[in-house]
């Protein structure tokens, strides 16, 4: 969250895509190997050089069952809420391809524009498709197709879909 702020500050306004791109990409590899990178700076050992062990003369197993539960617990909660985020753009990805069956089609050098009837759908682009509807297509719609074209050279569908894996391992951020 901290990081996204910082990019959210400092690069969102900027007109530098590659820049960007390469902040987001930082912002999920940190994230993801954060648990890691932390555990890197907790000693094992004491400043004199020794290890520390921890000597146990007697326990209770009923606080390890205990402990144990609590991880199931938290370990189900998580894969709950990866599974609806992941069913959730699942979900998304079937209503996007039914959009792209649905609507007329104009092949073009690389791409297809895809013409849709329903006239709230704003234009967007997708792997190799830019979907717009119909008026705003037959309205002379150059310069929209144009900017989406440049989205689609950009491929920015891949940084949707590692935002989206992002999203559904760690939903709960």
């Amino acid at each position: 969250i901290a990081l996204y702020a910082v990019y959210s500050l400092l690069l969102s306004g900027q007109r530098q895509p590659a820049f960007n791109r390469t902040g987001l990409v930082l912002i999920y590899v940190f994230s993801f190997s954060s648990l890691f990178l932390f555990s890197l700076f907790e000693p094992g050992y004491d400043a004199d050089g020794s290890i520390r062990v921890v000597g146990i003369s007697s326990f209770s197993t009923s606080g390890l069952r205990s402990a144990g539960m609590w991880l199931k617990a938290l370990l189900a909660i998580y894969l709950v809420g990866a599974t609806v985020m992941f069913m959730r753009r699942l979900w998304g990805q079937i209503c996007l391809m039914k959009i792209i069956a649905r609507g007329e089609k104009i092949f073009r050098d690389g791409y297809t524009i895809v013409v849709s009837d329903d006239r709230s759908m704003a234009t967007f682009s997708w792997w190799k498709y830019i979907v717009m509807n119909r008026s705003d297509f037959e309205e002379g719609a150059d310069m929209v197709i144009a900017h989406e074209q440049s989205h689609l050279a950009a491929r920015h569908w891949i940084d949707l879909l590692v935002a989206d894996f992002a999203l559904i391992v760690q939903w709960f951020n």
